[in-house]
């Protein structure tokens, strides 16, 4: 690649700086995307700590930021804070807690990536790195699902959920792994053999994309292959390697598409074995033409000139392919003002069973246009401060026309809006505009490689934003700190040294006062993020032990309500377990303090109607059922409880444990 390595002692710093974001970011892409409390917030306090080290230890990378960098990481600072006081107002305060620290997750990762100065062949093996990590484990977790006994496991619908346990989050985590792949496999500046692995990861990626049948990545993918293309520069590179991948994307969708229809006929196992064969020769044909055309690039790179024609030839082919598909679908749908609104009816009209052979192409209905319609009253309700950080679940449960119960909106700008407020989406945007200025600003001082990886960095955080405007990928850290990275590196690319100045070597009050006030902050922050950690493994290991060992299980549950006093979680759990134990009054308190975390808790008042009921206190009963009613009108077990008791015939824990449970079981097979 472009810059010279130079001795591995000037690489050291940049292998420490990248090593721990690196294998923190692959660590939560197999793990269910780090979706998991117990699974984030390690990594998160790691990357706070590298952060406070980085400003620690070299506090002259501030001064070689532009002013747009230091104005992006200040208003994301602000956004943090701000979501913070805002668990002041929120109704459930440990989910306000937990999302402001993902929020403080960011913007450390920003802050590490935009900080640091990287040289164009740095940023390049870190971003080929993170792509051949994230396609080695789509690989293994493909093998495990082809070669599981119960490969529905893997699936939910019919779609592929694997590794990131969700459909969507699994597709966006192919696809922001994608763009740097391909992008790398079209550069003369990237070893000829490492050309085709990357052309072969491009390609697989794409193709393990197809398989959890994301209908938000149909409308999402190709403006960002525009943008892919608008922002990269050698346009006839990036066409020359994204042409093989695509067409042989094309040429497999059929096996691809199959598994879907399959899983849902039973015959997932023949499926699977089908489209083997066709990954691999699509991965050695990539390989084998990757590798070709990085010789061909490397001893016989075409003249300037010709590849100036070339690509405005290529341009025009474009051109001319998009004024032809344009047609194609004028023929197909007609006027595209009537197909819009028609496809805007589908939408809004709700969720619709899926009874084709693609889920891709089935009905356009969901329930995002429910989720984004309640969340919008919310805002409109508290429209300058939001309803707190991470509080949606419960103002959904009350005001939902569907039958689903999602705990966030489905939309990154939504979210911001209606959690956070104008406040919020003010500061939002602003860091967004500033740190997309930091990275244009870069581009008077970068070598002509760097500003090619910058600019396939931004596509990269487009793609996920554009796919996070309709998803809720922001709860996914790893989806959301890989494109936050990304954007980072754009900034901090190639950056010049600071310029020298006037020391002041004396530890003036100035320098106290700063140090003992960033020393507090590293402390707050990282007890901000232990604390709820902590209290996530004792919940996890109670769940683990209560059959065996009851009263581990509450000492454990114990201890989580101590380390997070916001959450209501561990009463919750607490109370559950005592119902299984038929130990109704330690249920009964457990549920009376999980209400004074969380006053907006429905099953809570529920289980003490329940328990009412049992000690004969119909009263009660029917006061907490009325309650649990209005924080959930659609919830069935309200009125099941109800009629037992007003028959005299309380109904017995174990009934709603079955509902529930059957409940759960449908919405997941």
């Amino acid at each position: 690649m472009s810059d010279s390595a130079g001795p591995a002692a000037a690489w050291a710093p940049t292998i420490a700086v990248g090593a721990l974001p690196l294998g923190v970011f692959l660590l939560w892409a197999a793990v269910d995307g780090g979706y998991e409390p117990t699974v984030w917030n390690p990594g998160a306090i790691g990357l706070v700590g590298l952060l406070a080290l980085l400003l620690g230890s070299a506090p002259q990378l501030l001064r070689t930021l532009p002013r747009a960098g230091l104005a992006a990481l200040g208003l994301l600072g602000g956004l943090t804070l701000w979501t913070f006081v805002s668990i002041a107002w929120a109704a459930d305060k440990g989910e306000a807690w937990d999302a402001a620290n993902r929020t403080l997750l960011y913007l450390a990762v920003y802050g590490v990536f935009v900080l640091w100065a990287w040289r164009g062949r740095q940023a390049a093996i870190l971003l080929g790195a993170y792509s051949l990590g994230v396609a080695s484990i789509a690989a293994a977790a493909y093998v495990r699902a082809a070669g599981a006994e119960d490969p529905y496991a893997f699936f939910i619908g019919g779609r592929y959920v694997e590794p990131a346990g969700y459909v969507n989050a699994a597709c966006a985590l192919f696809l922001v792994a994608f763009w740097p792949a391909v992008f790398l496999a079209s550069r003369r500046e990237t070893p000829w053999w490492l050309r085709g692995l990357f052309l072969a990861a491009a390609g697989f990626l794409l193709q393990q994309a197809v398989l959890p049948q994301s209908r938000g990545s149909l409308f999402v993918f190709p403006v960002a292959l525009a943008l892919y293309l608008a922002l990269v520069p050698g346009r006839a590179r990036s066409l020359l390697a994204l042409a093989p991948v695509l067409l042989a994307t094309l040429l497999v969708r059929e096996p691809l598409l199959d598994v879907y229809s399959a899983a849902r006929a039973d015959a997932l196992p023949g499926a699977l074995d089908a489209l083997e064969e066709p990954l691999l020769g699509s991965a050695a044909a990539l390989f084998a033409l990757g590798s070709v055309y990085g010789l061909v690039d490397r001893f016989a790179p075409l003249p300037r000139d010709v590849a100036r024609v070339g690509s405005w030839g290529l341009g025009l082919l474009g051109g001319l392919a998009a004024v032809v598909a344009a047609l194609v679908l004028l023929a197909v749908y007609g006027n595209p003002v009537a197909r819009a609104e028609e496809a805007w009816d589908e939408f809004s009209a709700g969720q619709q069973a899926s009874e084709g052979t693609s889920y891709l192409g089935g009905n356009l209905g969901s329930n995002r246009y429910d989720f984004w319609r309640v969340a919008m009253g919310e805002f409109r309700d508290a429209p300058l401060v939001g309803i707190g950080a991470g509080n949606f679940a419960e103002p959904y449960l009350r005001e939902r026309d569907s039958p689903e119960e999602p705990l966030y909106p489905h939309s990154l700008p939504i979210m911001v809006l209606s959690q956070t407020g104008l406040v919020g989406g003010a500061l939002f945007a602003g860091f967004l505009v500033a740190a997309l200025a930091c990275a244009w600003s870069g581009r008077r001082w970068r070598s002509s490689f760097g500003n090619a990886v910058a600019a396939a960095a931004l596509a990269t955080f487009a793609y996920f934003m554009l796919h996070a405007a309709i998803d809720w990928f922001w709860e996914f850290p790893g989806l959301t700190a890989p494109a936050f990275a990304c954007l980072g590196i754009a900034g901090g690319l190639e950056r010049p040294a600071a310029r020298p100045g006037a020391r002041n070597r004396g530890w003036t009050g100035t320098r106290v006062t700063a140090a003992a006030l960033s020393t507090l902050a590293l402390v707050a922050a990282v007890a901000s993020l232990a604390l709820p950690w902590l209290a996530s493994r004792e919940i996890e290991r109670a769940v683990d032990v209560w059959r065996r060992s009851p009263e581990d299980a509450f000492a454990r549950l114990d201890r989580a309500r101590v380390l997070n006093p916001l959450s209501a979680r561990p009463d919750l759990l607490a109370g559950a377990v005592a119902m299984r134990l038929d130990a109704l009054d330690r249920a009964e308190r457990a549920f009376e303090r999980a209400l004074e975390r969380d006053g907006l808790s429905w099953y809570a008042e529920l289980e003490l109607a329940v328990i009412a009921a049992q000690k004969g206190r119909n009263a009660d009963a029917l006061a907490h059922l009325e309650r649990a009613e209005e924080l959930n009108p659609r919830e069935e077990a309200v009125d099941l409880v109800r009629d037992g008791v007003r028959s005299g015939e309380p109904v017995e824990p174990a009934v709603l444990d079955r509902l529930f449970l059957q409940r759960v079981q449908e919405r997941t097979n």
